[in-house]
């Protein structure tokens, strides 16, 4: 023989069922995405109603206004404090989580399961928010500007001391950003009117947290911060996979998948 030659393959297949189609949620899956909102909801109430004179600390841990909080507060403050605080619960706490719930709503096309799918991860960022509000809240021990200025008071004797972070403030950029998020994620036409209309609305109640002597500037801002980055992050780390056709987390090579190997060589 002129030319010898020598060619060797091995070839190895391990087939795998087809892999579920990421978007698709089983119902039981939206059982288990209700377990952080109804026990989110329920540790609020606990927090909000049942504990917070055990939670709040008896005097002040941060008493004192600084010069940017107290300048905001004087040029913002308004008359009319109690109307000021009245708008800021009409806006933060109804306007705002209806406006963003209302439009996911009309965005789902009457389709239930849907519907859910867009608006779990918004309920599980304002509630997730309103518990850390009550972190900072306990931490912090800040006294509200109304008492630190002895003026007109808006807050209970027990909830004096509790000005930051502005949990109305917080809430409202959470649910303005997890619905914005929501729908761009969908590719909804109403992602731009969820993201302007929502952070308006958030915007005013920051403002008349302000205006309403409950809040200072700073306790605005922070409140702000952290319920956008809140809303952003619940429907991107823990939603993507069913509001895109994209997992949540990158897929890793597993066992089960198709793999081939193959050697050759040639003289």
């Amino acid at each position: 023989m002129s030319r010898a030659a020598l060619a060797a393959f091995a070839v190895l297949a391990v087939r795998a069922p087809a892999a579920a189609d990421p978007s698709e949620r089983t119902d039981r899956d939206r059982v288990y995405h209700s377990i952080p909102i109804v026990a989110g909801s329920a540790l609020y109430l606990v927090l909000e109603l049942g504990l917070k004179g055990v939670i709040v600390p008896d005097h002040c841990r941060w008493c004192e206004p600084n010069g940017f909080d107290a300048g905001v507060r004087t040029a913002l403050r308004w008359d009319r404090v109690h109307l000021a605080n009245t708008l800021s619960n009409a806006t933060g706490y109804l306007g705002n989580p209806a406006f963003a719930v209302g439009v996911l709503a009309a965005s789902s096309d009457r389709d239930g399961r849907r519907f859910y799918d867009d608006v779990a991860p918004v309920l599980q960022a304002g509630v997730i928010t309103g518990v850390v509000n009550w972190v900072g809240k306990a931490i912090a021990g800040r006294r509200r500007p109304f008492a630190a200025y002895h003026a007109t008071p808006v807050r209970a004797k027990s909830d004096i001391d509790t000005s930051f972070f502005s949990g109305h403030s917080a809430l409202a950029f959470s649910m303005a950003t997890a619905s914005g998020t929501v729908a761009s994620l969908r590719g909804y036409r109403s992602a731009p009117a969820l993201w302007i209309g929502g952070l308006t609305l958030a915007t005013a109640t920051g403002y008349l947290r302000i205006a309403g002597d409950a809040h200072y500037a700073t306790d605005v801002i922070a409140g702000a911060a952290i319920g956008a980055a809140i809303g952003v992050a619940i429907p991107m780390l823990f939603h993507r996979d069913v509001l895109t056709d994209e997992p949540a987390v990158p897929r890793r090579a597993t066992g089960r998948e198709p793999v081939i190997f193959s050697v050759g060589s040639s003289f």
